[in-house]
């Protein structure tokens, strides 16, 4: 997504024609779980994106670290975003406040069969995984009309 998201930002979303929706799909056991939880973490002070961005970047770090490292690794990848409360963000990640919340919302992703990612819906039509910008904006164009 990382890819095409420059572009589908620039033609669709600043021009308010679309939203873009994230939604985690826990599909990597606690690795995914605990990347999902830095990434809620830091959407409290509204820098989800940027820690997106860098956990995209970097998963194969996520991939490799031990169940007993992977939060040391994320809190260091907090410590890439300027400005960014390092001690909220800390005590979010630490006190696993989202949780529940994160769980729930892929509870209610796999009902809807969803269980990897990325999955793009667009009014009614789902796509599965990585996509162009050629099909992207296709798909967008046909359903903004």
């Amino acid at each position: 997504m990382l890819a095409v998201q420059p572009a589908i930002l620039d033609k669709y979303v600043r021009g308010g024609r679309v939203r873009i929706v994230h939604r985690d799909v826990l599909s990597q056991g606690v690795r995914s779980l605990r990347a999902a939880e830095a990434g809620a973490c830091a959407g409290v002070q509204r820098r989800f994106w940027e820690m997106h961005q860098i956990l995209f970047q970097r998963q194969s770090e996520v991939r490799s670290a031990g169940t007993t490292e992977i939060e040391s690794l994320l809190l260091s990848y907090a410590g890439d975003l300027p400005g960014l409360d390092q001690t909220s963000f800390a005590s979010c990640l630490t006190d696993r406040r989202t949780v529940q919340s994160l769980q729930q919302r892929d509870t209610e992703q796999r009902q809807q069969g969803v269980r990897g990612q990325p999955v793009f819906d667009i009014n009614g039509e789902r796509l599965f995984g990585f996509q162009n910008i050629a099909l992207l904006s296709a798909s967008l164009d046909r359903s903004l009309g």
